[in-house]
């Protein structure tokens, strides 16, 4: 008898243990959660709020159409100030003007908006203070609930 109420006794208290670490995992994986979204919500604050447009900082003469322009221009130069214009040259003088293109209208501008966006995530002072104060609110609300 006595024999059979330690038994029950453990096997109690294994199941009371199981539970609170039952529970447990379920605050840490809403936690997890809840972190996971606040990311989310940041990058989608981010994304949304800061001018990540390359060609925002860019003076005139880096914009697209002066780019597109120049490398045309010096297409038609090359073709011109050839003594004997051929395919040759147009084809020798559009290798340098794909790469310039290819770096300033793809490449720089993909660049530029995961480095910002990296950035502004790696340094929180950077953010706006309604950003800030609005997650601090949400959180003093959750706490309170």
């Amino acid at each position: 008898c006595r024999a059979y109420q330690q038994s029950q006794t453990s096997n109690a208290l294994q199941q009371s243990a199981q539970l609170a670490q039952q529970q447990q995992q379920q605050q840490q994986g809403l936690q997890e959660m809840e972190e996971r979204a606040f990311i989310a919500e940041r990058h989608q604050h981010i994304v949304d709020d800061y001018e990540l447009s390359y060609w925002h900082y860019q003076p005139w003469w880096l914009q697209p159409q002066m780019v597109v322009g120049s490398g045309i221009a010096f297409l038609v130069a090359s073709i011109i100030l050839d003594d004997e214009p051929t395919l040759k040259t147009a084809v020798l003088a559009a290798g340098p003007v794909a790469l310039y293109w290819g770096i300033f209208l793809f490449l720089l501008p993909r660049s530029f908006k995961k480095f910002a966006v990296n950035y502004i995530e790696q340094h929180p002072e950077v953010e706006e203070p309604q950003f800030q104060q609005e997650q601090l609110q949400q959180q003093q609300q959750q706490h309170q609930q």
